[in-house]
């Protein structure tokens, strides 16, 4: 019996797909139309998506069009398609799973199969297709085997209640679940700048000021508040730190990342 290939315990994932020819086989194009090629770091594993897996249909893929990798899981993709290489919201999201290894990886990508998320719509008389705030949407994985649930957090500035919008795997419709906010006193806005699963927990940071974070596999999720390090807090939100700070997972840890700027002599 062969050896299996070896595994890349970590790879680098680039933000921005590439479009690619759709796949000949009619199986496949029905099912495979997700292609990465894994690459070990520091190279950079690229996705392709063909263009059926756009929500409008191919007719919809033009010179402008960019998919884009919103969220990850264990098991799962999250994604959409944007005017611009970096979207600030969307009104549709594609979920890519379903993934099945090669057995000659230089050769021949990992393959998945991708399918649209149903839209969350507005609470009212005039219901509409709602959008969503790239930053605030997060994936993770469900109870059982291979489920997922997908969340976007919205915090109001002075409100009591934050809204937790969630649809897990095997659901035609968003649930939205009121959440306590700990951030009622607080006089200033939260602006998300990422989402993060860590520890069956999604993680939403604002790098000027914290982290927010709940189960919301759970009925009730309970949110809860965490500041950054010591000294690292500042007075409001700067696009500024989008380029010197981050956020993420590493060796299983939740790890806050900051570049130190020269300092005069």
């Amino acid at each position: 019996m062969a050896a299996s290939p070896p595994q890349c315990p970590w790879v680098i994932l680039r933000r921005v797909f590439c479009i690619v020819p759709e796949p000949k086989d009619a199986e496949a194009e029905n099912r495979r139309n997700v292609f990465i090629s894994l690459r070990a770091p520091p190279r950079v594993t690229i996705f392709g998506v063909a263009p059926s897996v756009h929500p409008w249909g191919a007719h919809a893929i033009s010179s402008d069009t960019f998919p884009y990798l919103v969220a990850t899981a264990p098991s799962a993709l999250l994604l959409c398609f944007s005017e611009g290489p970096i979207p600030i919201d969307t009104s549709d999201l594609i979920l890519a799973r379903h993934f099945v290894a090669s057995a000659e990886p230089s050769r021949h990508p990992t393959t998945g199969s991708a399918g649209r998320v149903p839209r969350r719509r507005t609470v009212g008389p005039s219901s509409i297709p709602a959008t969503y705030n790239i930053k605030s949407v997060g994936l993770t994985c469900g109870l059982s085997d291979g489920a997922y649930v997908i969340a976007e957090l919205q915090v109001t500035k002075r409100s009591d209640h934050a809204k937790l919008h969630c649809i897990g795997s095997g659901d035609d419709r968003w649930v939205q679940k009121d959440l306590v906010s700990p951030l009622s006193t607080e006089e200033r806005y939260w602006f998300s700048n990422g989402v993060v699963d860590h520890d069956k927990k999604l993680w939403w940071f604002d790098l000027s000021w914290g982290l927010l974070c709940c189960d919301p596999n759970a009925d009730h999720p309970v949110l809860s508040f965490h500041r950054l390090p010591q000294g690292r807090s500042l007075a409001q939100a700067d696009p500024f730190l989008l380029g010197i700070r981050c956020i993420g997972v590493s060796d299983h840890s939740l790890r806050y990342v900051e570049m130190a700027r020269d300092r005069p002599t």
